[in-house]
C-alpha cells in the first residue's frame, strides 16, 4: 500500500541521513529531489574494490525539467562517492523510466539486466483451471540432488549484472 511504501522510504532516507549520505536538491525553498548512497561492504569484499550504490533516486518534475534534477543529483552522487573512494557505482531504476535511465547513461553508467517483477493479488487475481501434468507437493531432503542439477543447467549460461559489468574484475565473477 501507499501507506506502507511511504512508511518505507521515510526510514531509509532517516537512516540515509544518519550516515550523511542523503542529497536533497533545493529549488527556492521546496525540495525537488533526492537521493541516497549506501555502501556495500559484502560486494566490496568480494570484488576486491569499494562499492556502493544509489538507493533512491527521487526527482519531482514541478520546477524545471525532471531530467536537470536527475542530472544534478547524479553529479552530487558521484562526487560523494568520489570523496568516500568509492571505484564501482550502482543502482536499479524502473525500466519504465527512460529519462531516469538516459541521465544514468549520459554519466557513464550502463544497463546490466533488467529484473521482472510479478505481482500476485490473492484476493483479486483468480486464475482459471488448467490441465495438470505433474502433482506438486512440498519439498523433501531427497529432492536435493536433482533441485540442484536443474539449477547447475539452469544457471550454466547465465549473465548476471557481475559478469557483463566491464569494471568488475573477471576473477571475483
Amino acid at each position: 500500500s501507499k501507506e506502507v511504501q511511504t512508511r518505507i522510504l521515510v526510514s531509509e532516507v532517516e537512516r540515509a541521513s544518519e550516515q550523511g549520505q542523503l542529497l536533497a536538491l533545493r529549488g527556492g525553498d521546496q525540495v525537488v529531489g533526492l537521493a541516497t548512497l549506501s555502501h556495500l561492504p559484502w560486494d566490496s569484499t568480494f570484488f576486491g574494490l569499494p562499492m556502493a550504490k544509489i538507493g533512491h533516486l527521487i526527482a519531482a518534475s514541478a520546477q524545471g525539467s525532471r531530467s536537470q534534477t536527475l542530472d544534478r543529483l547524479l553529479e552530487g552522487l558521484i562526487d560523494l562517492a568520489r570523496t568516500e573512494g568509492i571505484r564501482h557505482l550502482s543502482t536499479r531504476v524502473d525500466c519504465a523510466d527512460i529519462e531516469a535511465i538516459q541521465c544514468l547513461e549520459r554519466r557513464g553508467f550502463r544497463l546490466m539486466e533488467c529484473l521482472i517483477t510479478y505481482v500476485f493479488r490473492p484476493k483479486q487475481d483468480i486464475f482459471p483451471s488448467i490441465k495438470t501434468l505433474y502433482h506438486v507437493r512440498p519439498y523433501t531432503p531427497a529432492d536435493r540432488e536433482a533441485l540442484l542439477a536443474i539449477s547447475e543447467r539452469m544457471y550454466a549460461h547465465h549473465q548476471s549484472r557481475f559478469s557483463v559489468d566491464p569494471s568488475l574484475p573477471p576473477a571475483g565473477v
